[in-house]
């Protein structure tokens, strides 16, 4: 965990600077919603996964792109649902687990909200 700080500017009746340090992982995003901040983590995305998914990612030696992380799934024996998700990945260089994770989310759900 490491501390993200930031300058948050909410604009209302005579606006002004929130100065606020949140706890987050590398990579958090940082989320404004009127008064509150708040960081949101892309480790969450990883425990939506299947577990079979979850595992393969887990093994993987990253940063990786698309056809490392099929290959470990051939590796693997992942099931046809599995390789047609990792399939639709889009052929870049994922640095993490939760990388992945992500882009299998927005693939299958939309972006985060």
């Amino acid at each position: 965990m490491v501390d993200i700080c930031e300058i948050a500017i909410i604009f209302g009746k005579g606006a002004h600077e929130r100065y606020r340090c949140l706890q987050g992982t590398k990579g958090d995003r940082i989320k404004v919603k009127g008064d509150i901040m708040e960081t949101e983590s892309k480790s969450r995305f990883i425990t939506e996964l299947p577990m079979e998914t979850q595992k393969i990612l887990n093994e993987i030696t990253y940063p990786v792109n698309r056809s490392d992380i099929i290959g470990q799934a051939r590796k693997s024996g992942a099931i046809p649902d599995i390789m047609r998700g990792f399939g639709m990945l889009p052929d870049r260089q994922y640095n993490s687990a939760a990388d992945v994770a992500e882009e299998l989310h927005i693939i299958y759900l939309g972006p985060p909200a």
